[in-house]
């Protein structure tokens, strides 16, 4: 069976930040967007190349987003209504043409920016029964770089 030599990595440095902003208002709605940003940086090989990476690196820029709306009722009965969404930016990879013969050499792989959005809406029923019904991607986002 063929696998990947362990290496220890030298001079693997990530840095990175992230904000957020949150609001709250007296009608029921809430609302919050964080951005992160994650700057990687693979060592280099005795040829001043980037390293492979055996993993998706990390998207430098990435958003989510969430808003709801939260009403109660009655005493008995509430809703909540809820949307999120998540943002990340392009990336490209070096990747080995073939994991099963590292000798083939790596390949340069562009992974596209996507966002997804998902729907939620929660009904509370007394204070011991909650119906959800939630629809995740629901603009039939299909990424075509992912491989099942």
């Amino acid at each position: 069976m063929a696998y990947l030599p362990y290496i220890n990595l030298n001079h693997y440095i990530v840095s990175g930040g992230e904000a957020t902003v949150q609001a709250r208002w007296t009608n029921g709605l809430t609302a919050r967007l964080s951005y992160a940003y994650t700057n990687e940086n693979l060592p280099k090989d005795k040829n001043d190349k980037s390293m492979n990476n055996q993993y998706i690196p990390a998207r430098k820029h990435s958003m989510t987003s969430h808003v709801d709306w939260d009403h109660q009722w009655s005493k008995h009965y509430g809703t909540n209504i809820g949307l999120d969404g998540r943002f990340l930016s392009s990336v490209d990879n070096e990747e080995f043409v073939d994991y099963y013969d590292i000798s083939k050499g790596v390949k340069t792989i562009h992974y596209p920016a996507y966002a997804l959005f998902k729907l939620s809406l929660v009904q509370r029923i007394s204070n011991s029964v909650k119906v959800s019904i939630i629809l995740d991607n629901i603009f039939l986002i299909i990424n075509q770089n992912i491989i099942i």
